[in-house]
């Protein structure tokens, strides 16, 4: 088990994406994502975290 204090920040990583995948991805979103939870722009996680090694 790893102790809170030797855990890394976990890895952010954002990207703009092209004006026609962010369109795609935001009529998905409108799509199937409850509209009273809808209030930012549709995005893509890439990392929560690495693995430590």
């Amino acid at each position: 088990m790893v102790s809170p204090s030797s855990r890394t920040a976990p890895l952010v990583v954002t990207a703009t994406l092209p004006p026609d995948l962010q369109a795609r991805f935001d009529r998905l979103r409108r799509a199937h994502f409850p509209a009273e939870r809808n209030w930012i722009a549709a995005h893509v996680t890439l990392f929560h975290s690495l693995p430590r090694r």
